[in-house]
This record gives structure tokens, C-alpha cells and sequence, in this order.
């Protein structure tokens, strides 16, 4: 036992590196994985309202064509649990309108996009995102 001369410290500080190592980078992936969870969540709830905000809008158009109260130009706000939706609605012809949407969620990210609505159709065309 006593001509060890040391050899014991050194392999101890190499195994205490090596599992320093495995457990930093473990911890990395933890954390960039939870980022990433984090996004796509961000992104899910954002697509939500943008769902949401179509079809409200397009009821909107609708509701106010059979009313008779639609006007060539408005903009509106709408609201919802995860964000808020300003658009914006321009008359091209009887029954094409140019739609405008600036959706904000509730953590801040945004989706600008322009979208053609087609009344005679009843269904959304060229979709812009700026």
C-alpha cells in the first residue's frame, strides 16, 4: 500500500472530469430540448388564433353583407385567451375583400399576413405573410 506514489488522485480527478462533462452536456440537451418545447407551443397557439381570426372575420364580412352595414374599408380588433388579432378589411370588388391581419399572442411573438376573401366562393385565397 505504500508504493501507490499518487496514482489514485490523478485517476480520480480524470473520472470526476469525464462525468462533469456527460452531465454538462446532458444538461445542454435538457435545456435547448425545453426551448424548443417552449417554440412549438408558441408557434401552436399562434396558429390557433390565426384559425380563429379567419373564420371570425370571414363571419364578420358575411354577417355584414346580408345586413346590408358593410362599407368599403374597416378595421377591427379582436381578442382571445392566448393573444389579440387587429385586421384590417378593404372591398376590391362586390365580392372580393382584401383582409389584413397583425396578430399578437400574449408572449409577444407576431404574424403579419394579407389574405383575398371571396365572397361568391365563400372561401379565403392568396394568403401574403409579411
Amino acid at each position: 500500500m505504500k508504493n501507490e506514489k499518487g496514482f489514485i488522485l490523478p485517476t480520480t480527478i480524470a473520472i470526476s472530469l469525464l462525468f462533469f462533462a456527460v452531465f454538462t452536456h446532458q444538461l445542454d440537451l435538457y435545456i435547448t430540448e425545453k426551448r424548443f418545447y417552449k417554440e412549438v407551443e408558441e408557434q401552436y397557439h399562434l396558429e390557433i388564433i390565426i384559425s380563429m381570426a379567419v373564420d371570425d372575420i370571414i363571419e364578420e364580412i358575411e354577417r355584414r353583407k346580408v345586413e346590408g352595414s358593410l362599407t368599403s374599408s374597416y378595421s377591427e380588433w379582436l381578442y382571445y385567451p392566448n393573444g389579440q388579432v387587429r385586421y384590417q378589411v378593404a372591398e376590391q370588388t362586390l365580392d372580393r375583400f382584401a383582409i389584413t391581419m397583425y396578430c399578437d399572442t400574449s408572449n409577444g411573438r407576431k404574424y403579419n399576413a394579407k389574405f383575398l376573401y371571396n365572397y361568391t366562393e365563400k372561401k379565403p385565397g392568396q394568403w401574403i405573410r409579411f
